[in-house]
């Protein structure tokens, strides 16, 4: 599956390990990777006023080498990068050294693709013509075919004296007449002219199935779990972007064999292998890789696993990290949940997500009351003051149970905005409703609810409201608090039935504030 945010990283790791003469492995990594991510999909990469996007999609500047890679098309006065589905490795690293080298000229990435014979990868100059910049990379493409005949060794003049693409491109020829397809990124040269270093001969990578990293979840002999030994062994390491996205493709395909339940004990564990993980790269590489493999469609293949309580420790730990989208999600499954045991899973997800709650509210709009009624209580129980607005509507809902939930929600909420909302519930409601919306009260909610609290109970009659109210006001414990129950106790009417009730409230409130 297509990620806008793992290309945008790679091209960009690609083009910044392109301008280090040391560290050739690194480089031919990172073609690897790219190689893998153009042979998933097209993408235009665009980068307008110092913004980075893919595919419009806007990418975050803390990204890692992102303001790198808008830095280095900004030096070639490059806007727009296409980039066609399996364009060819020798078109990636031309376009690649390309933005790495000086610029020395100002069509110098152009003439870098025109050697290596490009025919997928297509740039676009800031200065050209507006009417050449459209999104199609078909357009793009016919583009080419319109430039004017190439002079040669103008390319070699623009980037000046250094040039070894030719014997880049001919050692690529090499490997691919002799139909080693598999060793070609291993073996490609990359040009660069650094010291020769002592041949060393690397230990021996160890087996994928000996001695597996300790506390592997799942089977090591599948292809999820050999992918996620490869990280758990060097869970920190320079190249951990590379092996999470090949853990994320394997992700992918046990989701669609369902195995969900090894992928959300596998993500649990990636989960706590990226909270050792250096700020920066290593733990942005966790961040995306999680909200790739988090996408919505394998959400809702998942929503088996997620409302299932044997992986609840797993869920709890995993979903605040899939992304806003994820809440949609869960606001569907929810209002499609077919009994009360997957409606409270779901619930339960959503509380799990810090992000994308300004979407929850909307809900309590529904036309089915029990989806309401479940949503005023899931933003009573997240105290989400975003939704007091709709909530106070609700007071008036035709359905008692909407009505009870609203007024519940907003007395747990407790902020000052929920005042009024509750004031009008203490006074509209049914008695048990406005004994139970008191008994929500603490001493957090002293600077709302004193004051209606207080105004209602000179007027309350039903004795149970009137013990939890006399009680909220107890726990507030204010200065008013307390001189309003102690008026409560001097009341006089003897043969005044609610008179004498509240005072036996009051009594009682203050006798229980005095022990504690």
């Amino acid at each position: 599956m297509f990620n806008n945010e793992i290309f945008a990283a790679t091209l960009a790791r690609g083009v910044d390990l392109m301008r280090k003469s040391d560290a050739k492995e690194q480089q031919k990594a990172a073609l690897r990777a790219l190689v893998t991510l153009a042979a998933a999909g097209s993408a235009t990469v665009r980068s307008y006023d110092g913004i980075l996007s893919v595919d419009d999609v806007q990418i975050d500047a803390g990204l890692p080498f992102a303001g790198g890679l808008s830095a280095r098309m900004a030096a070639h006065n490059i806007s727009e990068i296409a980039i066609g589905r399996n364009a060819e490795p020798a078109e990636l690293l031309a376009l690649i050294r390309g933005l790495a080298e000086g610029p020395y000229g100002v069509a110098q990435v152009k003439e870098r693709l025109r050697d290596a014979k490009s025919q997928k990868i297509m740039v676009l100059l800031s200065d050209e013509n507006p009417a050449k910049k459209r999104n199609s990379l078909s357009l793009l493409f016919e583009d080419v075919q319109q430039e004017a005949p190439r002079v040669p060794g103008a390319a070699a003049k623009a980037r000046g004296p250094k040039d070894d693409s030719a014997e880049v491109l001919e050692a690529w020829d090499a490997l691919n007449s002799s139909g080693n397809k598999n060793s070609m990124m291993q073996e490609i040269d990359l040009g660069f002219t650094a010291e020769p270093e002592a041949p060393a001969a690397p230990p021996p990578p160890p087996p994928v199935n000996d001695a597996p990293a300790p506390g592997i979840p799942i089977p090591a002999d599948t292809p999820l779990g050999m992918a996620l030994i490869r990280v758990a062994r060097r869970p920190h390491d320079g190249d951990i972007l590379e092996r999470l996205t090949r853990l994320a493709e394997a992700a992918q395909v046990a989701i669609n064999q369902g195995q969900g339940g090894d992928v959300m004990r596998m993500l649990a564990m990636v989960v706590g292998l990226s909270q050792g993980a250096a700020e920066g790269t290593p733990q942005n590489s966790y961040r995306i890789t999680m909200r790739r493999i988090l996408s919505r469609d394998a959400l809702l293949q998942l929503a088996p696993v997620i409302k299932d309580p044997a992986y609840a420790d797993e869920t709890a730990l995993v979903l605040p990290h899939a992304g806003a989208e994820a809440t949609d999600v869960f606001l569907t499954l929810l209002i499609d949940a077919d009994n009360i045991k997957e409606r409270r899973a779901y619930m339960n997800a959503l509380r799990a997500m810090p992000q994308g709650r300004e979407q929850i509210p909307r809900m309590l709009t529904h036309h089915q009351w029990f989806v309401v009624r479940n949503i005023a209580e899931l933003v009573g129980e997240m105290k989400l003051e975003l939704a007091i607005p709709d909530l106070g509507k609700l007071l008036d809902h035709q359905d008692p149970r909407v009505r009870r939930a609203a007024a519940i929600a907003l007395a747990k909420i407790g902020t000052p905005q929920a005042m009024e909302p509750v004031r009008n519930a203490l006074k509209g409601a049914a008695p048990d409703l406005r004994a139970l919306v008191a008994s929500l009260v603490g001493s957090a909610h002293a600077a709302t609810f004193g004051a209606p609290l207080m105004s209602q109970l000179e007027i309350e009659e039903d004795p149970d409201a009137l013990k939890e109210i006399c009680g909220a006001l107890a726990r507030i414990n204010t200065p008013e608090t307390i001189q309003a129950l102690e008026r409560t106790t001097k009341q006089g009417g003897m043969f005044n039935r609610r008179a004498k009730l509240a005072r036996e409230a009051a009594e009682g409130a203050l006798k229980r504030t005095s022990r504690g």
